[in-house]
């Protein structure tokens, strides 16, 4: 006996029935597919088979695929770290940036020159990806102007250029994520060293992010000095896929 279920809109599978003797009920729980026969889901025997177009999942937006892969491993009868496909889900995605509050005064206090900061504004665009072991951030501006940076999942430290364009790296973690928020700490070395805390967090409808960045500068570039406290200033975008 052969059951198929077309993928079409959002699916929710919830207690899916093995035809064998396994329990009555397994739990399948994910995202959501695309719309259209981007997959099928089969109950044949005692398991469970899954077929996918895999063009169509190349193209479907970035939020549906790690629900797709732990539909897809469950049904391989492989395992799958569940906790870590799932994470930064909601955030993954392109994402337009609508508003900027603060980023002037910091972009002062680190002593970046007039082009540099109007070069800065014109980063209006993010791309976030995700997968079972990294977050992945590719911000793009003007002509061919991207920063790209990759944060491990497991806290592993990732040295990536400096955003600021001087010489040497910086160096950032992943202390905190979920499937709706994801923060790094990120430090980096004189000259005008300092460290920051950066969090990036989807609202309930998915449709907007925030972008937070709290800023702590070894020299205020502004006054000479180092500053008592840190300085917050924040981007907000929309979706865009």
């Amino acid at each position: 006996m052969k059951s198929t279920v077309r993928a079409s809109g959002l699916l929710l599978l919830a207690s899916v029935c093995h035809a064998s003797d396994m329990p009555l009920a397994r739990t399948v729980a994910f995202a959501g597919l695309a719309p259209g026969p981007l997959s099928s889901l089969g109950l044949r025997g005692g398991g469970i088979q899954f077929w996918t177009n895999q063009n169509e999942i190349k193209a479907a937006p970035e939020r549906w695929k790690g629900g797709l892969a732990k539909l897809r491993a469950m049904c391989a009868g492989t395992t799958v770290d569940v906790a870590a496909v799932g994470k930064a889900s909601n955030l993954a995605g392109k994402w337009s940036k609508v508003d900027t509050v603060g980023q002037e005064k910091a972009m002062l206090m680190l002593g970046l020159p007039y082009v540099f900061r109007k070069g800065a504004n014109l980063l209006s665009t993010v791309l976030l990806t995700t997968d079972s072991t990294a977050f992945n951030i590719n911000t793009k501006g003007a002509l061919v102007v991207s920063i790209k940076e990759s944060y491990a999942y497991d806290g592993a430290v990732s040295a990536c250029s400096r955003r600021d364009k001087r010489w040497g790296k910086h160096q950032g973690k992943i202390v905190q994520a979920t499937n709706d928020k994801v923060v790094l700490d990120v430090t980096w070395a004189d000259p005008h060293g300092g460290h920051l805390t950066e969090t990036f967090e989807v609202d309930k409808t998915g449709k907007e992010m925030t972008h937070t960045s709290k800023i702590l500068v070894n020299e205020d570039a502004t006054t000479g000095k180092k500053p008592t406290e840190s300085y917050t200033y924040y981007s907000v975008y929309k979706r865009v896929d």
